[in-house]
């Protein structure tokens, strides 16, 4: 699939967007504790914990998983607006999009009312067409169900117009069973045809297809 020009982008939010892998390891950690487990290193972290809670933590807690998921945001939202951080020139990103009138959407496994909270906490609800989270749908990533419900509501027919951006393999699988491109955010190792390392990339990654 060549890159072309994209008609609209839909963004993961975690990672992506904004920088929260230490929160979320933090409020990890705590709950496995609590659980009698050993806490993940960070790496383990970022390799399992891509999918959404409802999809991820039944393998790894069974039956008390609902339990889990209770105390795993109450550590995780004891702290999550105040240590939430805004990845190096995602604003830039924004507001070069925006400018070239490219319709923008979040999708997210993270829950939809507390993704939204966090979005507003920047004041980038304004960027955004849709704002989707974990329960929203029927379905989450990496389904492509909650991609569908998104593309509909940015008015977008053809799926090949939409490049799908995030830094998981959930984001990977969702874009390509919806009919996205799909783009990697971070350090490829040669998975992926096409990744940003970081917004500066991305943004040049973007002028590259408008150059023409």
């Amino acid at each position: 699939m060549k890159l072309t020009k994209p008609k609209a982008i839909i963004f993961d939010w975690d990672n992506t967007l904004v920088d929260t892998w230490d929160i979320i390891h933090t409020a990890l950690g705590n709950t496995f504790i609590e659980f009698g487990k050993p806490p993940f290193t960070l790496e383990e972290s970022k390799i399992y914990i891509h999918k959404s809670m409802k999809d991820s933590f039944p393998s790894i807690f069974g039956n008390m998983w609902q339990d889990a998921a209770k105390r795993f945001y109450v550590h995780y939202l004891d702290n999550h607006l105040t240590h939430l951080k805004s990845l190096d020139n995602t604003i830039d990103t924004l507001n070069m999009l925006r400018k070239n009138n490219i319709k923008m959407s979040v999708l997210s496994n993270k829950r939809g009312d507390i993704l939204r909270k966090e979005v507003e906490h920047f004041g980038w609800a304004e960027y955004f067409v849709k704002i989707m989270g974990s329960l929203d749908a029927a379905e989450d990533k990496p389904s492509p169900v909650p991609a569908f419900e998104i593309m509909k509501c940015m008015e977008i027919d053809s799926p090949q117009d939409v490049w799908f951006i995030g830094d998981s393999i959930a984001d990977m699988e969702c874009a390509v069973n919806a009919g996205c491109v799909p783009i990697f955010y971070g350090v490829n190792k040669g998975v992926y045809k096409y990744t940003a390392e970081n917004h500066s990339h991305l943004i040049k990654l973007f002028n590259s297809v408008y150059a023409f």
